[in-house]
């Protein structure tokens, strides 16, 4: 079971520069990518993004790519995949955030050369031990917190597709009740 593309677009919101790429009622979810040859660790740009207070159900994505020039999709190319499968409505809030991103289409060939292979996608349940920094953790008059997690550190809290799919049902659930 996957949301409807009208509710996964509107849950986007790392588009407006919120703490999480994907909100929803009682559900977050932070997307990372990285072209590393050896992924180790992840990038956490502010104390909230990984801080599920007033969430329910917190999730970290981790995206690993190959990127070259031979083989792949380039990035315009992932854009026209995911307008194609957008209906009307969702395709326009998608591209609405696309330029609150700064990806314009008249900038194609900039992104046309390079080519993205998905290697691998691992999501993490974002609870209890899991590493990180929260905001109850953080003395007075520290600002502009950036930290870096391991990956090992995380290895834990790893969830197959099977065991992310109940929390997508229940967040569809919530979606349809509101």
């Amino acid at each position: 079971k996957t949301l409807e593309p009208v509710q996964a677009i509107r849950g986007w919101r790392g588009c407006k520069k919120a703490h999480q790429d994907f909100q929803y009622p009682g559900f977050a979810l932070e997307v990372k990518t990285t072209r590393a040859v050896t992924p180790d660790k992840v990038h956490i740009s502010n104390i909230q993004q990984l801080d599920e207070e007033g969430v329910d159900e917190m999730f970290l994505s981790l995206v690993w790519v190959h990127q070259n020039k031979t083989s792949g999709a380039s990035l315009p190319e992932v854009v026209a995949g995911v307008r194609s499968a957008l209906p009307g409505p969702a395709e326009a809030m998608f591209n609405d955030g696309l330029i609150e991103v700064g990806y314009l289409d008249s900038h194609q060939p900039k992104y046309e050369s390079e080519l993205f292979q998905i290697r691998e996608v691992s999501m993490f349940s974002v609870e209890d031990e899991f590493p990180r920094i929260t905001h109850n953790l953080i003395p007075g008059g520290v600002k502009g917190v950036k930290y870096q997690i391991s990956i090992d550190a995380c290895r834990p809290f790893l969830m197959t597709r099977e065991e992310f799919q109940p929390a997508i049902s229940r967040l569809k659930e919530r979606l349809q009740n509101d």
